[in-house]
């Protein structure tokens, strides 16, 4: 296959790929949908070892990324838990 061709190729995949990606809003509005279910099926606060360790590790993240205060009172909560 010859350079053009491939570079044609390339830049086809690349401006379809961008043009599917979502908008930071549409992933921010997915992370806290996902979140709050999350929050809401698990209302009790479960052992610090590794896979909630895990979990709370990304809350954290998640919180940082949108400052909500929700997320911070979950994790607060699971760590007062758990000592």
């Amino acid at each position: 296959m010859n350079l053009k061709l491939c570079l044609l190729i390339l830049s086809v995949g690349v401006t379809s790929c961008a043009a599917k990606q979502p908008k930071a809003d549409e992933v921010i509005g997915i992370i806290n949908k996902v979140n709050k279910y999350w929050q809401e099926t698990h209302p009790q606060h479960g052992r610090s070892f590794w896979d909630n360790a895990v979990y709370h590790t990304g809350n954290m993240e998640v919180f940082f990324l949108t400052g909500n205060s929700d997320d911070y009172a979950y994790s607060e909560a699971w760590a007062e838990h758990n000592e």
